[in-house]
């Protein structure tokens, strides 16, 4: 009896150890499963850490620590736990470029700062608003920069014609949504989009459209695009036809590689025949006008309007005949029209050509509108205006950004667990097989595992979206090489600090400023006299002297920001980095407004910096009436020679040059408007290091002479 139970006992023994050899052969594959994804993260972390020092970034896990800045020669220091938390930041450009610590590749002065070649206004104003919350996501009510300004204060606004490159450069970083366009109150929403001009001229160009027609017009409608409908007389006839208020906008071909010239027309009645076999031929307006929007043509190239001449309102617009399967927009006939031609469009070419005069309206005969006669048209939009859903703003399209993502979210854990099994079920499946215990130890790995595979996912994209940002600010080929093709230059214009990237000076080939660098790296420096160049242009006799450079420094930051757009236009390519900038904004351009009192020193400076090629700044460059006059009159010649080091440190405002003789008697000052309390604050400003130096210097004298 009793062996008979030994022998049941002994049953169950070995039944049990059959169990818990399947048990932990079980329990060992299910552990084993999750080896290779704990391997499989070790290296991807690995990669990512590679990856990280590849594009410059040394390996962080922190945003603690003060980020110092050198924006164009103005220092800055942001601390990064506040660029962390601003909300304004999350996404942009300038956010991702600004969250990791960079190692040498990205430039930096002699300071160690690292250096922001753009505009010092422009960027410290979007850094300083955003840290202090003052900004609001735009809406219809809060778009203007006028209410920007009052909600940030009044440190934070800029100079009226600094507005343009503000514009500009928020596009680029990404903070398009946040910082709003210039202060276009009176601008007009347009429906559809164009594609005649960029994002950043649309606000300008509309409100300018809106101040020409009659009826104060609050929008516009997309009706016709020939490169959408068709470049020919059927579609174009049937998009606009029984519309009576129309503005026609044609880009214009440019022969030579710059940029494209827009002109357009204004017409409140019907530019087609409502119905077929109407009456054709010329037809009756008194409101009808022609514009010119852009032209490269001309130093300053001012938007023109031109009327109907007085007695010629019966030929403002042409109504062509039935027959005619070539004819397009008509005004006065000849005085801006448009012929499609058969088969256009089949060869990457619109086939059509142009016609401009001054027949029946007023158009000056030499204006740069005539000058397109002949030419190739490459585009044409035709637009309604409409009179009502008035706005007070027209929003730049924000820049698609994807935000990196800094929280780990639950609900993540299952695309790394199992695709087809939820998490509760394979707990579920555990404890069925191993018990509760066991089940808990094993569904814990399992959701660290899940965890550990988040975290890199999500390190994968903030690395990402960092060396995107890279890209975008330094270039492509920044990630892929190293400092020396960023090089630091350092310069003084008129005591004025100025920092820039040799990049940037070197973004026009053929101007001065390529052959002053070719000679400023030589290691012979100067002459024993000091000489220079033909072309006003001193060598360097120190690696770490500050070059000096004799010319208005509003000048000269104007000509730097042109010179920066033109660089990133150029980084614009068909590789996977130039998409990156270009979907950034980085191909788009805007004018640089320039006072009328600094047009004649302006035009002065780029014709010697630029000899022969005055296009590369001039074709980016218009007029701007309504800005204060210029502190400086002086003559706008320009001398760039190098600095000491006791003289790069102290930067006087005024030195005399080796042209200048020197003056004995009292300074004299530039000119000054009267009433204007800021520039006479500005100048008395700029005279402090001055006095400073002659205080110092009588002390001097003073303990010299003494007992």
């Amino acid at each position: 009896m009793l062996r008979r139970h030994f022998k049941q006992r002994d049953a169950f023994r070995e039944t049990a150890s059959a169990q818990i050899k399947q048990l932990n052969a079980a329990l060992d594959l299910a552990i084993s499963a999750m080896d290779e994804p704990w391997r499989d993260l070790e290296n991807g972390w690995e990669r990512h850490q590679q990856y990280l020092v590849d594009v410059g970034v040394r390996p962080t896990t922190g945003n603690e620590g003060v980020l110092r800045l050198n924006i164009g020669g103005v220092p800055a220091n942001v601390h990064r736990s506040l660029i962390a938390e601003a909300e304004g930041f999350k996404g942009s450009v300038l956010g991702a470029l600004f969250e990791q610590m960079w190692d040498e590749r990205v430039p930096r002065d002699a300071d160690g700062r690292i250096v922001l070649d753009e505009s010092p206004a422009c960027v410290k104003h979007i850094i300083h608003t955003l840290l202090r919350g003052g900004y609001t996501t735009r809406t219809k009510e809060t778009a203007s920069l006028r209410h920007f300004r009052s909600a940030a204060g009044p440190s934070a606004a800029v100079a009226a014609h600094e507005e343009p490159y503000l514009l500009y450069i928020s596009h680029v970083l990404g903070l398009s949504n946040v910082i709003p366009a210039c202060p276009n109150t009176k601008g007009m929403v347009v429906a559809g989009g164009t594609t005649i001009t960029n994002p950043l001229q649309l606000p300008r160009w509309s409100s300018l459209l809106r101040s020409w027609c009659p009826g104060d017009p609050a929008g516009l409608h997309l009706l016709y695009r020939a490169s959408r409908d068709g470049f020919s007389t059927g579609p174009f006839q049937q998009c606009v036809c029984g519309v009576s208020e129309t503005i026609t906008l044609i880009r214009v071909k440019s022969d030579d590689g710059r940029p494209d010239s827009v002109i357009g027309g204004f017409s409140d009645i019907e530019i087609v025949p409502q119905e077929v076999g109407m009456e054709t031929g010329n037809q009756r307006s008194s409101s009808a006008f022609l514009f010119l929007l852009d032209s490269p043509g001309g130093a300053f190239p001012t938007a023109k309007k031109w009327s109907i001449k007085e007695g010629q309102e019966s030929c403002a617009i042409h109504w062509p005949e039935t027959a005619d399967v070539c004819a397009g927009p008509a005004f006065g006939l000849e005085d801006m029209c448009v012929t499609f031609s058969e088969g256009a469009g089949q060869s990457g070419s619109s086939g059509c050509t142009l016609s401009t005069g001054g027949e029946f309206y007023d158009v000056d005969e030499d204006s740069p509108f005539v000058g397109l006669d002949g030419k190739e048209v490459a585009e044409i939009e035709v637009f309604r205006v409409d009179k009502t859903a008035r706005v007070e703003h027209q929003d730049v399209a924000p820049v698609a950004t994807t935000p990196p993502q800094n929280t780990i979210f639950p609900d993540k854990r299952k695309q790394f667990l199992h695709p087809d099994r939820s998490a509760d079920e394979i707990e579920a499946a555990y404890a069925l097989q191993f018990g509760s215990s066991l089940a808990e130890l094993l569904m814990e790995e399992q959701m660290a595992l899940a965890y550990a595979k988040t975290e890199l996912e999500e390190a994968k994209k903030r690395a990402a979206a960092t060396a995107r940002a890279l890209a975008i600010v330094y270039g492509p080929g920044v990630a892929s090489s190293r400092v020396e093709e960023n090089a630091v230059v350092e310069l003084s214009v008129r005591g004025m600090s100025v920092t820039t990237l040799r990049s940037t000076l070197e973004a026009c080939p053929d101007s001065a400023f390529s052959s002053w660098l070719g000679a400023a790296d030589r290691p012979v420096g100067c002459g024993d006299d000091g000489e220079v160049n033909d072309e006003g242009v001193g060598r360097r006799t120190s690696g770490d002297c500050r070059r000096k450079v004799d010319c208005d420094p509003s000048c000269f930051s104007k000509i730097l920001d042109v010179m920066r757009m033109r660089k990133r236009a150029a980084w614009v390519t068909d590789d996977q980095q130039g998409a990156l900038i270009r979907e950034a904004g980085g191909g788009h351009t805007i004018r640089i407004p320039v006072p009328e009192s600094d047009r004649a020193c302006f035009k002065n400076l780029v014709h010697t910096l630029f000899p022969e090629c005055e296009n590369f700044v001039m074709d980016m460059i218009e007029p701007w009436d309504n800005v204060p006059v210029a502190m400086t009159s002086a003559p706008c010649h320009s001398i760039l020679e190098p600095m000491s080091d006791k003289e790069a440190e102290t930067s006087p405002p005024e030195r005399a040059t080796s042209e200048e003789p020197q003056q004995t008697g009292p300074v004299r000052r530039p000119s000054r408007r009267t009433g204007n309390a800021g520039q006479l604050l500005m100048d008395r400003l700029q005279q402090l290091p001055r006095r400073a130096s002659l205080r110092s210097t009588a002390s001097a004298a003073t303990t010299s002479d003494s007992p």
